[in-house]
């Protein structure tokens, strides 16, 4: 069964349409499934995450991201950088984290009963069903550490190039 679409008109900045194209070109898709596509997410990660668990999210990406720019590489590509990332964010959890007293419904029943009522085991747990369900995180893993690093060639290949000047014989 299709879905009926309407047409929505909606006027967009020159970078962000020519952002838009740039990530349809790398992703295979057409503009139009492009912006859908991004919309569909946006309203898929709102519901299946709170306003508070995308904000540690974007969080995360942004310690990430400071530590890229103060290590000798990426996070996900060199141990020291990897270690720095999980104290950054073993910190921020620290920091936010909810005030003695407060009452939570962390443990529910069929965790408890399965013998998870610690913290720190249903957290691994967690981690590794996650991990298992994925599918394989390292080889996506190093599918984008790839496409990262065409991005890198491509754009220090852009920077290299000077234009062409009058009088140039090449």
């Amino acid at each position: 069964m299709t879905r009926r679409k309407r047409q929505l008109n909606v006027a967009l900045e020159d970078e962000t349409r020519e952002q838009l194209e740039k990530a349809a070109a790398q992703t295979g898709r057409t503009l139009a499934n492009e912006i859908r596509h991004r919309v569909q997410q946006t309203f898929q990660e709102e519901r299946e995450f709170d306003a508070v668990t995308r904000m540690l999210g974007r969080d995360i990406m942004r310690l990430a991201a400071e530590v890229d720019l103060t290590s000798e590489g990426r996070w996900y590509e060199h141990q020291t950088a990897h270690a720095a990332v999980v104290a950054a964010i073993a910190a921020w959890l620290e920091l936010i984290k909810p005030p003695r007293g407060a009452v939570t419904a962390l443990l529910n029943e069929p965790s408890t009963q399965q013998g998870l009522d610690d913290p720190e085991t249903l957290g691994r747990t967690i981690a590794r069903l996650r991990f298992r369900t994925r599918g394989s995180v390292r080889e996506e893993i190093a599918y984008h550490i790839e496409q990262e690093k065409k991005r890198l060639q491509e754009k220090a290949g852009k920077s290299t190039k000077r234009p062409h000047q009058k009088g140039d014989k090449s």
